[in-house]
């Protein structure tokens, strides 16, 4: 018998350990950030199943090359911390037990080597990211023959027009009974239950963080203060490899190049006792509201409303609810009057927003068209360079994640990329530059 002493492993370590035992999980996605013990947990885990229970792994990057300096370090030192290395012979990248069970460690160079791989009990693909979105289907649906079968990947964050986060998104997911250290890291199982979704950052790395009871593990200060740093020194690479969240990856050409954070985020005030202008957009999923206000040669931000529906009579609820007792001036896209744009016969969006909001039409400030988006650009840009205008950080994040993500394409028009992409949605940019076309167009260049 095989015995382990529970200082030799992370937290991670036991969780995959009881969700690989579960026949009907077929993968097991690990995504978070560096130093978050990923790698090393599911080569411990690897390395157990092949040497105890015969069960062959072939281990994934996508370059052949890099195999000596990631996936070979990890799996030795997954050998050295559990003591199976005397269980194993080890090949160049292979290691057999005397059963003739392996771990493979392959380069993927084409897609074609993603397949031929039935014979293995698990998969795991390192760096998810680096690999197709083809490669991953192909991996899938080549696994086969054996079961309780399984692919286990793992990855950083880096951007959040993966399509790994795409795929995420079509997928349901509800929170399981395991927890980590990390306050934010979790693990979750889709609702049909045959994929997990497990999130980790450097806080469930005890050879980082230090054990809770101090007794094994080791708490590295100095890599610790280097992650606290990164916050001030770069924004985007301490979100990816300290928060374990999804990087956003800077548009080469913003739309809104002259929003300054630092400039334009500031705490706003609701002042009651001056009109309110809204700003709709309108879309299958989702419709948005951008609440604002101008006085005294400032332009304010209210909040930037987005409901989980497109429900226009939950958006109206929320709006006399929330700001309740104030004069309401109301503009926005256009096509919410175009006959395709109806909520039931005969009613298009503005109809509902006026009857709702008991607005007359002198309150009703909503173009016959939409502005080109070329000329509207500019003033938008002709107002963060030259308006005091502030947005609240908080109530108007949505705005603000839009102003400072959204970009050009190569046909010169806002890139929206996919329904399921929410960097590129511009939902919340859209009722902005229509409050703007509809109110403050004297501060457009010539």
């Amino acid at each position: 018998m095989v015995r382990f002493d529970k200082k030799w492993f992370n937290p991670l370590y036991f969780i995959l350990n009881e969700l690989i035992k579960v026949n009907t999980i077929r993968l097991i996605l690990v995504y978070g950030g560096k130093s978050s013990s990923k790698t090393v947990s599911i080569a411990q885990v690897l390395a157990k199943e092949t040497a105890l229970k015969n069960a062959s792994t072939i281990a994934f990057r996508k370059e052949n090359n890099t195999i000596p300096t990631t996936l070979k370090k990890s799996f030795n030192l997954a050998l050295k911390t559990t003591r199976l290395y005397p269980a194993f012979e080890a090949q160049d990248r292979r290691y057999i037990t005397e059963k003739e069970a392996e771990i493979v460690l392959k380069g993927l160079d084409d897609e074609e080597k993603a397949k031929g791989i039935e014979s293995y009990k698990y998969v795991y693909i390192d760096e998810l990211n680096h690999f197709l979105k083809s490669e991953f289907i192909t991996f899938n649906i080549s696994l086969r023959g054996i079961e309780g079968q399984k692919i286990i990947a793992s990855w950083n964050p880096v951007s959040i027009d993966s399509w790994i986060k795409e795929y995420l998104d079509t997928l349901e997911f509800i929170d399981t009974e395991y927890k980590l250290p990390c306050p934010s890291s979790f693990v979750r199982i889709s609702t049909d239950g045959s994929v997990v979704l497990i999130k980790t950052t450097w806080e469930d790395n005890y050879w980082i963080a230090g054990s809770p009871d101090e007794t094994y593990g080791y708490r590295d200060n100095n890599l610790i203060a280097v992650y606290k740093e990164l916050e001030a020194v770069d924004p985007n690479a301490y979100r990816v490899n300290v928060l374990g969240e999804w990087g956003v990856v800077k548009p080469d050409q913003p739309f809104c190049y002259c929003f300054d954070k630092a400039k334009h985020l500031k705490p706003t005030t609701l002042i009651r006792s001056h009109e309110v202008y809204l700003s709709f957009d309108f879309n299958v999923n989702p419709i948005t509201c951008g609440v604002y206000q101008h006085y005294n040669n400032w332009i304010y931000g209210i909040e930037s409303i987005k409901l989980d529906n497109s429900d226009i009579y939950k958006l109206c609820e929320y709006i006399q609810v929330n700001y309740a007792g104030c004069i309401f001036i109301v503009t926005g896209d256009a096509t919410g009057r175009a006959t395709n744009a109806l909520v039931q016969d005969g009613i298009n969006y503005y109809t509902v927003i006026k009857t709702r909001l008991r607005l007359s039409n002198t309150q009703l400030k909503v173009p016959t068209i939409n502005p080109r988006i070329e000329e509207n650009r500019v003033l938008v840009n002709s107002v963060f360079h030259d308006a005091n205008i502030i947005l609240d950080p908080v109530k108007c994040k949505h705005l603000a994640f839009d102003c400072e993500n959204v970009g050009m394409n190569e046909l010169n028009e806002i890139d929206k990329g996919s329904r399921t992409n929410p960097k590129k949605r511009a939902d919340h940019l859209d009722n902005f530059r229509y409050y703007l076309n509809s109110f403050h167009k004297n501060y457009l260049r010539s």
